[in-house]
């Protein structure tokens, strides 16, 4: 009896908890849907009212129109934050833009602009300053080295000359010839000066004035050449000289000349004031050749054998050496000298007529 009391007590809570879950279903079966209500008719004046109700207002048509502002990350707060991003600025359109950078052509004879073109070696000119600093103030032994002088170029008229180096000294006579070549560039000079200064003994003392002589000339070694013609061009010029017995006497004397081409030979005469001759010989005898050779520099040299006015023998009277120089050999100088008896010194300047 105890048992199925136990057993009821224990169905019991089970079947109320039925019974309720088949009232709960049986509610929700039997109830039917209610019907949606009917819209009722609105008159035109309603609808009127709604749809301007509805309408938004607008915005005085002469109030400008403000640009909506961009949307940001902020107004997604889903979203993180990204850093703002710097635009590049835009390129201007040129066109349709190739797919790779275009090299612009260059023709083949055409030089870059940004390398320097390349021009045919230019012939030096020289200028006559320049000539003018390879020459020397010379005289038959060579170069002068008293204090006595010294050689100017003189830029306005052109011209080489020479200068007293000590205030006390004076010029008795002078005269310096330019030597231009047949284009007009200076080959070298010669001509002469007597300086008239004191004499001082050993112990410096004051014992007199003393005349001292030069007869200077010099060249351009490097304008050194022998005519390249080979026919016959004839020189003039002159020669200054004075003999020694008689130094106050300063002299000058026509030259003539003549180049041989053919056989690059060269006659010279010397005509003095008073009628004598000097000509030319190749060697010490007054039978050999009156034409001395020239050398392939245009180097010459030679033997004066003097004929007087009275129709006597000539006779050995002294040596010339010199040379051509300048454009095909048109300029002719040189220094002449006698020592001995009758003893003489000068310095010759010709050229090609």
């Amino acid at each position: 009896m105890m048992q199925r009391e136990k057993n009821l007590l224990n169905i019991f809570p089970l079947t109320i908890l039925s019974i309720c879950l088949l009232a709960a279903c049986g509610g929700g079966g039997g109830k039917s849907p209610s019907a949606a209500p009917t819209p009722s008719a609105q008159s035109p004046e309603k609808i009127g009212q709604t749809a301007k109700s509805e309408t938004p207002n607008h915005e005085p048509a002469d109030k400008p129109s403000v640009p909506a502002s961009p949307n940001t990350d902020a107004d997604q707060p889903g979203h993180p934050v990204q850093p703002p991003v710097k635009m590049q600025p835009e390129e201007p359109k040129t066109g349709i833009k190739p797919s790779h950078s275009v090299q612009p052509k260059v023709e083949a004879n055409t030089p870059q602009s940004d390398q320097p073109k390349e021009e045919a070696p230019k012939t030096a000119v020289e200028s006559d300053q320049d000539v003018f600093s390879r020459l020397s103030l010379e005289n038959r032994h060579g170069l002068l080295l008293d204090d006595t002088l010294k050689m100017v170029f003189n830029g306005q008229g052109k011209t080489v000359e020479i200068e007293l180096v000590q205030p006390q000294d004076q010029f008795i006579q002078k005269d310096i010839r330019t030597l231009r070549d047949s284009n007009g560039k200076i080959t070298g000079y010669y001509g002469f000066a007597a300086v008239n200064r004191p004499k001082m003994n050993d112990y410096g003392e004051y014992e007199g004035t003393e005349i001292v002589y030069h007869y200077l000339q010099s060249a351009d070694g490097s304008q050194m050449r022998r005519p390249v013609s080979d026919n016959e061009i004839s020189y003039r010029g002159n020669m200054y000289y004075h003999y020694t017995d008689s130094p106050t006497d300063f002299l000058n004397a026509d030259v003539t000349a003549k180049y041989y081409g053919g056989s690059k030979t060269l006659s010279m005469m010397i005509h003095d004031n008073k009628g004598g001759l000097w000509e030319l010989h190749q060697d010490r005898s007054p039978k050999s050749p009156l034409r001395v050779s020239v050398g392939e520099r245009g180097d010459i040299g030679g033997h004066l054998f003097f004929h007087d006015n009275s129709g006597n023998r000539p006779v050995l009277n002294g040596t010339f050496s010199g040379g051509f120089y300048g454009a095909n050999g048109s300029v002719l100088t040189g220094k002449a000298n006698h020592d001995g008896k009758n003893a003489w010194q000068g310095v010759i300047g010709a050229v090609a007529q």
